[in-house]
């Protein structure tokens, strides 16, 4: 039986929901199971850093951790009160993720059993009340939230979203947060204080596309080339320019 705990990343309301580490059936650089750090030698290239920057933590030659990814079909199912604008938006993302994807693709689902990812439009408090004991307490004035559950290889089993666009109903806004939260979902999880056109700046909540280095990283989330469970060293390799 998988046990969950919560690792909580939070910036603009962002929250990651987590699985037990274990290192079964993983990638492994050393002889105990654990993956070996970057050496400090090793110049990232500004692709290569930033995809450390997303996945992993913001050094990746410092607290290691290991990749956090799908690896198969992700069904969405919306649920709450979303407008219509709200939901031809959510589309639009949706086929344009699709267009960066090698190998996994993310499908709208009309039924919440067949679903894998779950993005709830609504007050805090409704999600609340959905999704019950598996959300992480919420500050006041948050407005997103991303849980995402992965098995002990790192696969990204399930994930849910939510946005208030209640209280915060200006829909530019919300442009920028269902493109950044569907992004994150993915396994992009940390922010980054660089590249100021990027969805996942830190504090720069008016970009309405992706970039084409955002655009990058997703396609590598999506991909084959890597796996969940790969130690930075792997990443690095099969990443590598």
């Amino acid at each position: 039986m998988n046990h969950l705990k919560v690792l909580r990343i939070a910036c603009y309301g962002i929250f990651l929901l987590s699985l037990t580490h274990t290192n079964c059936g993983v990638d492994e650089d050393l002889a105990d199971g654990s993956c070996q750090t970057l050496a400090d030698s090793i110049a990232l290239t500004e692709r290569e850093a930033l995809f450390f920057d997303l996945t992993i933590n913001e050094e990746p030659r410092g607290d290691v951790s290991r990749l956090r990814k799908w690896n198969g079909q992700i069904n969405l199912f919306l649920e709450g009160v979303l407008s219509q604008d709200q939901f031809n938006e959510v589309n639009d993302v949706v086929t344009e993720i699709n267009s960066l994807s090698s190998f996994i693709e993310i499908v709208l689902v009309d039924n919440v059993e067949s679903s894998n990812l779950r993005f709830f439009f609504g007050t805090r408090e409704d999600y609340i009340a959905l999704f019950g004991p598996n959300v992480p307490v919420i500050p006041d004035g948050n407005n997103g939230l991303v849980n995402i559950a992965r098995d002990s290889s790192f696969e990204i089993k399930e994930a849910s979203i939510w946005i208030d666009n209640v209280n915060f109903p200006d829909f530019e806004f919300q442009q920028h947060f269902i493109r950044e939260q569907i992004a994150r979902s993915l396994g992009l999880v940390n922010d980054i204080t660089s590249f100021d056109d990027s969805i996942f700046h830190e504090t720069i909540n008016t970009n309405i596309s992706y970039s084409e280095l955002d655009q990058e990283m997703i396609a590598l989330m999506l991909g084959g080339v890597l796996r969940p469970g790969f130690c930075p060293n792997t990443i690095l390799k099969a990443i590598e320019e």
